[in-house]
């Protein structure tokens, strides 16, 4: 049962494989949000960030936690999800559908998710639509056909590199917390290329 949202802060957690740049965003958002690093532990245990990202009008924290070995212990009290993919390792999505997202059931059913393709600036231009003929290249389409699947309430491609996306992966993590069936519904027009709400 998802928790209680505090309207002016939103924990979220962030899990994936290793090396696909899940603790890449928070941190090279710098620029252009409010961003601070809260806590890093020494053994890289877990990395815990701040965003404040304006929304409505409303400016509003999300703590980011990337977990390593402590996973479900860092899922209590979290109120949405980013599960973590590289659009350039077909095995690390995968691993969503085969680790992440049972994972994410068993400890923390009902808590809003949202899939998220991380190094969108690495895939050739023609693997985005599926066209490509390098099969370890991970397609949009194939991203939001997953996302589908899982039920996620949006899937979101970015790049660390670029900031393409990452604004709309914070953003969305908090209206998917706030509320998620509204999160959902009023994505469903999909209008833009790398944001892609299901």
């Amino acid at each position: 049962m998802p928790g209680v949202v505090d309207i002016n802060t939103v924990k979220c957690v962030v899990i994936g494989d290793g090396a696909v740049g899940k603790g890449d965003f928070p941190r090279d958002y710098v620029p252009t949000v409010t961003f601070r690093l809260v806590s890093s532990l020494i053994a890289k245990v877990f990395d815990n960030y701040a965003v404040t990202v304006e929304v409505g009008g409303q400016k509003i924290t999300l703590h980011l936690l990337d977990t390593a070995g402590t996973r479900p212990t860092q899922f209590a009290h979290c109120v949405v999800f980013l599960l973590c993919y590289a659009v350039t390792n077909r095995t690390s999505m995968e691993n969503i559908r085969d680790k992440w997202y049972p994972e994410l059931r068993r400890y923390s059913p009902g808590i809003p998710f949202i899939l998220v393709g991380t190094q969108v600036d690495r895939r050739p231009a023609g693997a985005s639509t599926g066209t490509g003929s390098n099969q370890s290249f991970v397609s949009q389409s194939e991203g939001l056909k997953m996302a589908k699947e899982l039920g996620a309430v949006s899937h979101i491609e970015c790049s660390a590199l670029t900031r393409e996306g990452i604004r709309e992966v914070f953003v969305n993590a908090i209206l998917a917390a706030l509320d998620p069936k509204k999160a959902k519904a009023s994505g469903n027009s999909g209008k833009s290329k790398k944001c892609l709400i299901v």
